[in-house]
């Protein structure tokens, strides 16, 4: 419920920001970068979401061992993955943005000269997601949802505003 409430109050930001720097273009180019973070996004909730089951398992039979090994395990691949969507993002940005509009226009450059600073959220998105759900599995949904609505609520608008 927070990350949808959150997505649609920060795109409503996004746009009055874009229109009013940038018109329509502007608005197209956000909504350009943003189709990346949501495969991004979808690949992340996915992850997260396969091992909370894991988690909980572990935590109910109270094995800290388990719980361990399985947690560096999953910050890894998050890391890696937050990392490598940064990189790839990076090199990519390009050919992602000319999928949508054509070289050369107004949204192209809107879009590619922003993109390498959106993409720097890549590199924390992955702890966040994998967080709040960490601590859904631990079955504390206090924590869960106070992180969830720090990343993708507070931290976004606070931003844009």
């Amino acid at each position: 419920m927070v990350t949808n409430i959150a997505l649609a109050v920060s795109t409503y930001l996004f746009n009055i920001n874009f229109m009013h720097f940038y018109g329509e273009d502007g608005v197209a180019a956000i909504t350009i970068v943003m189709y990346f973070q949501f495969v991004l996004n979808a690949i992340l909730f996915g992850y997260a979401s396969g091992v909370a089951p894991i988690i909980s398992y572990k935590y109910g039979e109270d094995n800290t061992i388990e719980l361990k090994k399985i947690h560096h395990h999953n910050m890894v691949f998050v890391l890696v993955v937050s990392l490598l969507s940064y990189v790839i993002g990076l090199l990519a940005s390009d050919f992602v943005i000319g999928v949508f509009c054509e070289r050369g226009s107004n949204v192209f450059n809107i879009a590619e000269s922003g993109f390498p600073l959106y993409a720097l959220a890549f590199i924390f998105m992955g702890v966040a997601i994998y967080a709040s759900s960490l601590f859904t599995a631990l079955s504390n949904g206090k924590i869960s949802a106070l992180i969830s609505f720090i990343r993708t609520f507070l931290c976004q608008v606070i931003a844009l505003i």
